[in-house]
């Protein structure tokens, strides 16, 4: 991990000023016009990179964890050879991941991924060297979440099953949570991470999240949990989502960002699309694991 000062500032000028309501609505109204053409049309590629699992699932993660490091480098630092040298060690932890038994055991990945992150970040914290601490952190954080998915989808009776349902539950705790969020407004959740973020929001995801588990359980639970297991855990997911969000959301504040990128037209980037996922997958993969 490069040792280098990190960036920080504040956001934009005029961000969360107020705007004409017309202005203000078109804008939303174009903005959610982006997010669904974007979304129908990388739908396919993941839905069908879960489906065909093993290396093709891997791939998907690799891709996405090279991104991810990429959002993280423009993130974290300035110089030009720091963001290279952060992009290639997620480079290669996405050729590890590529590499690795499809069987391999989640102790066992987070050994191999994760446990050097956080490493670093603990030295980066002794020593005071803000950039190994964050760069540290964000890359544990980031291969928990993948190498978690990659052992969720190679479970052999339901691993197509979980990591689907996972994937639609936060899915459907976004779609819920903007939908609530921008009809109904309210009390803000959190105000000083995400000015943007009401209480409604959340409960409408958490509901939007319970209904959409209980569909899936209903349609191909391969454990035969019942509806209420289901409608709980939907619910208590979407909380996790949420932190995931409101986490990565703090980061961005932290280092004066709005958007991590502007990769995904509509959405922002790909750090913005996946929090929740970055939180969720571990917690799941855990439980699973620890359940046995």
């Amino acid at each position: 991990m490069a040792a280098v000062e990190g960036r920080k500032g504040s956001l934009s000028e005029g961000e969360g000023a107020e705007e004409p309501v017309t202005q203000r609505e078109n804008s939303r109204g174009g903005n959610l016009v982006r997010r669904i053409i974007t979304a129908l049309a990388l739908l396919p590629i993941v839905i069908g990179a879960v489906w065909a699992g093993d290396v093709w699932f891997r791939l998907l993660l690799a891709v996405a964890g090279v991104i991810a490091g990429l959002e993280w480098a423009m993130m974290f630092f300035r110089r030009h050879r720091a963001r290279l040298t952060f992009l290639a060690v997620f480079a290669i932890a996405g050729l590890g991941l590529l590499l690795a038994p499809a069987g391999m055991m989640l102790g066992r990945a987070c050994l191999w991924f994760v446990v050097p992150g956080l490493l670093v970040g603990l030295a980066g914290r002794v020593l005071r060297r803000p950039s190994l601490a964050w760069s540290g952190f964000a890359f544990a954080w980031t291969w928990l979440a993948l190498v978690s998915f990659a052992w969720l989808r190679s479970r052999p009776e339901d691993g197509l099953f979980w990591t689907l349902w996972v994937l639609l539950l936060v899915w459907a705790t976004d779609i819920g949570g903007y939908f609530a969020g921008r009809g109904i407004g309210g009390p803000r959740l959190a105000v000083r991470i995400s000015p943007n973020k009401t209480w409604a929001g959340l409960f409408g995801g958490m509901v939007l999240a319970a209904l959409a588990a209980v569909l899936v359980g209903s349609i191909a639970d391969a454990q035969a949990f019942g509806p209420v297991f289901h409608a709980l855990a939907g619910a208590g997911l979407a909380v996790v989502a949420q932190a995931g969000d409101l986490l990565e959301s703090a980061v961005k504040r932290h280092f004066g960002v709005k958007d991590s990128s502007h990769l995904i037209p509509g959405h922002g980037g790909l750090l913005d699309r996946i929090d929740g996922l970055l939180a969720a997958g571990p917690v799941v993969a855990i439980v699973l694991a620890w359940a046995g």
